[in-house]
Formats: structure tokens, C-alpha cells, sequence
């Protein structure tokens, strides 16, 4: 049951409060503030601190549900079950105090209490007090306190910090890298490891442009991790590749990791690097793997004798299978990912191409006579169609193929867009034609107006009168007029001819 005020000595001091409001709250003379107070606040107690003991002059009822079950504040300091847990929080707890004395404002802190008993042993609790001084007589103090139990949230971060701690530990023995990487800010937080071996300051501002003025990644990489920053500012959630690091040019498997605001805006990223094994294979892809994903979301190696597929790179636009493979890390058949993606990806109309193109023999054959083949096809996401475009690479064994695709959907819709303008064009071009003849036509009217009057004097032998010279006079200067319209017929047929669309290849764009 809360504690009321009914005994306090505090009702007899209604002068001794800064706010005669705070006092009406104090005292429950009003039914409709005490209901209020009860039923639409958290836990609030009214107390005394006085020779380093708490006493309790009123609580409410969410003091009872929410904190009491949790620690009983009532005479800490003295008989009281739960006491300070040292006298650290002891010595905070009066900081506190004294700030809200002066300030005559709400001060706020979190103060640790430990209570002990045969039964449940030690146990803690941490409280949020925010209080504030209500009223003061003489030397004695009344204080007004809003109560959070934050237990859980600060045994919450003391497992993480102990995991971080243990993380550190593990990556000191893994030989792994990590860093921070500010997205709005360009700034990098290096692990100790980090700055103990590679020589960085705590904060590296810039980044990426330290670790190739320092030599730690190679300038012949610089185009390739760049695009790495800007793909994750644009929203990418994971990027990884092998690149050699430090001037001896060792490889390492470095990895990214978005991190998303609650609207969905990255704002920070996690990399990593880890010593990658210079094998046969890690050599043979080191090259391959840094110059396609600049530009190719998805990118496969495939042996062309059994069909065995490794994921080297994935985006946005890659299927949901080839993403999980990637991330596991595993190799799969290329006939099976093969039919998953013309059966769930690939626009209807454009399955028949594919299946008779990306079979296993006519990758072969293709790479046979080509070193490298492009083909252009579409896609469904989300309802929408998109234009992607697919290019082979004959691995320099002979065995091997390697599959890049990419999104090309904003340079279709450019070269749609153009070839829609050159047709308007075209069109404008004849319905200008039509008008030109309709004024050839009427020129030739005019000329023969002005023959049948030459002809007329010719033959007559007559003088003109006024009336002939006019007319003759308006005629030749229709003619004039005329003589030009034709010259710019002539212009406009000639651009007639010149303004038909030209075909041109996808990938020269």
C-alpha cells in the first residue's frame, strides 16, 4: 500500500513549499490531482533526506506496483533492508541532492541500492531518480522524486561492454581488423588493433583517404573501395571482397555491415578484415573480383565440366537463393539456381532466350568462339520490370566461366526515352512536309498568274496599266516568298532522311 501524507509533519508547513500547487498535491485536498496522480503518473515519492537517512512522506500507487516489489526506499540509511550499494552511490546521492537545492529544477541520476537476505542473497537494483526540491523549513528539505528502474538496461550494457571485452580479446587472436565507419561524417574508429599495428589515430577523418595516403590499401584499389562508400551510403547492407593490404600487399577478406536508422537511413557501417588464405584460388580471383564489382551486382565463377557455382559477389538485384548461398559461403549447381532464377525472376517472354543461351554446353560454346558475350534481358521486382544485362568471361584455364550481371534499367529507359524523341521528331519532320507542299502548290498558282500576264503583253503588245503593275508586282513578290519556302522544303527533306533511329549496342552506352 502507498504511503500517505496524512501524518506527515509537512502538512503543517503549506508556507514552507515553493508552489502553493504542489502543496494542494501534497496534501490530497483534491480528489480529481490525487486520482491523477495515481492513476496517470509513474512511481513519485515525496521524501526526506536528513543524517544520511531516507524517509518516505507520500508514494503513489505506481511507486507501489513498479518499484517496491523491486527495493523498498523507506529508511535506507539506517534499519532498512536495502541500502546504498557503496558509498560511491552514497556520496552521488547527496551530489545530487545539493544540485536540486540549488538549482530549484529537476537534476537527474542513477543510483545503485543492494539489499541482502537468507533467502535470495545479494541482490541490486538501480533507480533513476528525477527530483526536484518542493519545499524547504529551516534545515530540513522536501523532495520530489520520479522513479525509473533502469536494473535491466544497465545489466544490458554491462553484458555487452563484458562482450565487447571478450570480442576484443578474441579478435587480438583471430587476427582481425574492425573499425567504425560514419556515413554522414567520413569518420572512421579504429580498433586498438588498428591503430597499434597500422599506426591510425582514434578518429581518422576523411576516410577513406588515410589508408591510401599511408600506403595500408593500394592505390590500384582506390576506384574499387570508394564505390564500396558510396554503395553504402546509398544503402547497401553488406559489401565484402578480398583486397591486399599494406605495402606487402597481403590479402585480406575485408567486410561491411550496414547499420539502418528506425526510417531506414544508413548512418553507420562496421568493417572488418580477416587474413584470407593466398591459395590458388584466392590468387586467381584477387584481380577478377576487384574489377567486376565496380560494376556487376552479381557475379558467379562457374566450372563449365561439372556446373559447381561459387557466389563471388551479390546486390540488390541478385535472387534471394544466390544471396543466402553467398553469405554462407557456400557452392551450389548451376542448373538448380539456373531454373530458379527463369522461373521466379526472369520476365516471361525472355525465358526462351536465356534457357537456350546460359545452359552449361552453350556457355561453352559461346566462350569457344567469343572471349566475352553480352545478352540484354528483363527481370520482375516487386511487380516491376527491370532491364538487366548479363555478360560471360572465359577464365584464362579454359574451364572456368565467370557471370556478371548488372541492373541497366536507367540506360534502357535513356535509350527508349530517345528513340520516342527521334519518332516525335520524324513525325514533326512529314507534318512539316505536308505544309511545305501545300505551299508549293500555291506558289505554282502564283507563277501561273504571272506568266498569263507576261504572255498577255507579250503578245498584245500592250502597255500595263496600273492595275497589271500591281498585280504583277505581288506576284513576283510571292514568288520571292515562295522561293524561299522551297529552299526550306528542300532543308527539311533532307533532315527527313538523316533522322531515321540508328541501332546501337547496349553495353557502348
Amino acid at each position: 500500500m502507498s504511503v500517505s501524507s496524512a501524518k506527515s509533519v509537512w502538512l503543517g508547513r503549506a508556507e514552507s513549499f515553493i508552489n502553493p500547487q504542489e502543496f494542494k498535491i501534497f496534501s490530497g485536498e483534491d480528489d480529481t490531482v490525487s486520482y491523477l496522480l495515481n492513476q496517470y503518473m509513474d512511481a513519485v515519492i515525496y521524501f526526506t533526506y536528513d543524517n544520511d537517512v531516507m524517509r518516505l512522506e507520500l508514494t503513489n500507487d505506481k511507486y507501489e506496483e513498479n518499484i517496491l516489489p523491486q527495493a523498498s526506499l523507506d529508511r535506507v540509511g539506517v534499519e532498512g533492508k536495502w541500502q546504498f550499494s557503496d558509498d560511491e552511490e552514497k556520496q552521488k546521492f547527496n551530489r545530487l541532492l545539493k544540485r536540486a537545492e540549488r538549482s530549484k529544477n529537476y537534476e537527474t541520476e542513477g543510483i545503485w541500492f543492494r539489499s541482502f537476505s537468507q533467502c535470495c542473497g545479494y541482490q541490486e537494483c538501480c533507480l533513476i531518480f528525477q527530483l526536484r526540491m518542493v519545499a524547504k523549513h529551516d534545515n530540513e528539505v522536501l523532495y520530489c522524486a520520479l522513479l525509473y528502474n533502469d536494473t535491466e538496461m544497465q545489466h544490458s550494457f554491462k553484458s555487452i561492454s563484458d562482450n565487447e571485452a571478450k570480442f576484443r580479446m578474441a579478435a587480438e587472436q583471430a587476427n582481425i581488423y574492425a573499425w567504425e565507419y560514419d556515413i554522414a561524417t567520413h569518420e572512421m574508429r579504429p580498433c586498438t588493433r588498428c591503430m597499434r599495428d597500422l599506426g591510425l589515430p582514434p578518429v581518422v577523418e576523411n576516410y577513406p583517404d588515410l589508408v591510401f595516403e599511408n600506403g595500408i590499401f593500394p592505390r590500384d584499389y582506390e576506384d574499387m573501395y570508394r564505390n564500396w562508400h558510396e554503395r553504402l551510403a546509398q544503402g547497401e547492407a553488406q559489401i565484402q571482397g578480398v583486397i591486399p593490404l599494406t605495402p606487402d600487399r597481403i590479402p585480406f577478406h575485408v567486410r561491411y555491415i550496414t547499420e539502418f536508422d528506425k526510417d531506414g537511413k544508413p548512418i553507420k557501417a562496421y568493417g572488418s578484415a580477416t587474413l584470407a588464405v593466398d591459395n590458388e584460388k584466392e590468387s586467381q580471383l584477387r584481380e577478377i573480383i576487384s574489377s567486376l564489382t565496380m560494376k556487376y551486382a552479381t557475379v558467379l565463377k562457374v566450372d563449365l565440366d561439372s556446373g559447381e557455382t561459387e557466389v563471388l559477389n551479390v546486390g540488390h538485384d541478385s535472387s534471394v537463393q544466390v544471396q543466402n548461398l553467398y553469405y554462407e559461403n557456400k557452392t551450389f549447381s548451376f542448373e538448380d539456381i539456373r531454373e530458379d532464377y527463369l522461373e521466379n525472376y526472369v520476365f516471361d517472354a525472355d525465358v526462351p532466350k536465356m534457357k537456350e543461351l546460359f545452359s552449361l554446353d552453350s556457355i561453352k560454346n559461346i566462350l569457344a568462339n567469343e572471349h566475352d558475350f553480352t545478352h540484354s534481358y528483363r527481370i520482375v521486382r516487386k511487380q516491376k520490370t527491370v532491364y538487366m544485362q548479363c555478360r560471360l568471361f572465359s577464365m584464362s584455364d579454359q574451364k572456368s566461366a565467370i557471370i556478371a550481371i548488372r541492373n541497366v534499367d536507367d540506360v534502357m529507359k535513356l535509350k527508349m526515352e530517345t528513340e520516342e524523341k527521334l519518332k516525335l521528331d520524324i513525325q514533326n519532320f512529314r507534318d512539316d512536309m505536308d505544309v511545305n507542299n501545300a505551299v508549293i502548290n500555291n506558289m505554282g498558282d502564283n507563277m501561273s498568274d504571272v506568266v498569263y500576264i507576261l504572255e498577255h503583253i507579250i503578245d498584245g503588245k500592250e502597255s500595263l496599266n496600273a492595275e497589271d503593275v500591281d498585280s504583277l508586282r505581288m506576284n513576283f513578290a510571292l514568288m520571292e516568298e515562295l522561293a524561299q519556302d522551297i529552299k526550306k522544303a528542300s532543308e527539311l527533306k533532307s533532315v527527313k532522311e538523316k533522322a531515321e533511329p540508328e541501332t546501337f549496342d547496349l553495353y557502348d552506352i
